[in-house]
C-alpha cells in the first residue's frame, strides 16, 4: 500500500477492483461524503432494522408524551360536559321560577314536589324539586319563598343538586 491509500479512509480495506471506483468518487464528492457513506453501510451478517431496545425506548418516549396529553383531553371533556350540564340546569331552574311567577295566588300551596324533565337535546334528564313555603303573611296575601333544585335523573337522597335557586314571589 502506498501512503495515499493509508491517509484516505475510502481506499483502506478494499479490493483492487473497487479501489478505482472509490478513488473516482472521492475526487468527485470529497472524502467526507465517502466516509459518511461508508459509515452507514452494514457489515455482512448484520441485521437490518431496529433492535428491541430501540423500539422499547421509542415506545416509552411516545407514551411519556401521549399519556399526559390524553389525560388532559379527558379532563377537558369532563369539565365541558359538567359546564353544559350546569348551564342546562340553571336554565331549567330559571324557567321553572318564571312559570311559578305567572301563576295566580290560589295556585300556591305549601310543600314540595318533584318532576322529571328532559333536556332540550334529549340526552339528559333532570329531576326538578320545587319547595314552596309561606315567607310572610300580610292580610290575606302571602309572600312565598320558592326554592327550585335541579338534580341529575335519577335523584337519590345523597345527591347534591346541580343547581339550586331561591327567590321570593308575591302572587297577584
Amino acid at each position: 500500500m502506498d501512503r495515499r491509500e493509508l491517509r484516505d479512509p475510502c481506499m483502506a480495506n478494499e479490493t483492487r477492483r473497487t479501489r478505482l471506483i472509490h478513488a473516482m468518487t472521492c475526487r468527485q464528492l470529497g472524502p467526507s461524503a465517502i466516509r459518511m457513506r461508508s459509515a452507514v453501510r452494514r457489515r455482512p451478517g448484520e441485521a437490518a432494522g431496529f433492535g428491541l431496545i430501540e423500539v422499547l425506548v421509542a415506545i416509552m418516549l411516545v407514551s411519556a408524551v401521549v399519556v399526559p396529553a390524553m389525560s388532559s383531553v379527558a379532563s377537558f371533556l369532563r369539565s365541558t360536559r359538567q359546564s353544559s350540564l350546569e348551564a342546562q340546569a340553571l336554565d331549567l331552574a330559571r324557567s321553572t321560577i318564571e312559570a311559578l311567577k305567572d301563576l295566580g295566588p290560589n295556585a300556591f300551596s305549601q310543600g314540595a314536589s318533584v318532576i322529571e324533565v328532559a333536556s332540550p337535546d334529549g340526552k339528559t334528564s333532570f329531576d326538578v324539586e320545587r319547595v314552596l313555603s309561606v315567607y310572610d303573611e300580610d292580610s290575606g296575601s302571602s309572600l312565598w319563598q320558592v326554592t327550585v333544585s335541579v338534580y341529575e335523573h335519577p335523584k337519590s337522597e345523597v345527591d347534591s343538586p346541580v343547581c339550586a335557586l331561591t327567590t321570593l314571589i308575591y302572587p297577584q
